[in-house]
């Protein structure tokens, strides 16, 4: 999946790590726009599109202590969504089994 390039910086990543809201602000501005269309095209509604993308975001800001520079930006958000992504339907199937076997 190609992406456009996200034109993002480190110290905007720093910042974000430090937790200051309108870096947050802009680093969700700014990776909205396709990691919403990756979780779109990886779900079954708009409410699950909505609940993956927030999730998605969430785990990136956990997760943006392990990035590295040389990775390239785009590709290192995709996994970190794609991840939360296989990992909320494998919750989905876990509730499913434990409902149909409780009947």
């Amino acid at each position: 999946m190609a992406f456009v390039e996200i034109p993002v910086d480190l110290p905007l990543l720093r910042n974000c790590l430090w937790s200051h809201r309108k870096s947050q602000k802009e680093l969700y501005n700014l990776i909205s726009s396709p990691m919403y269309t990756l979780c779109v095209r990886n779900s079954f509604n708009k409410e699950e599109s909505e609940e993956l993308f927030i999730r998605g975001f969430i785990n990136l800001l956990n997760n943006l202590k392990t990035y590295k520079k040389e990775y390239v930006f785009e590709n290192w958000c995709s996994e970190i969504f794609i991840d939360t992504i296989n990992e909320f339907y494998k919750g989905e199937v876990i509730r499913i089994l434990e409902k149909t076997l409780r009947k």
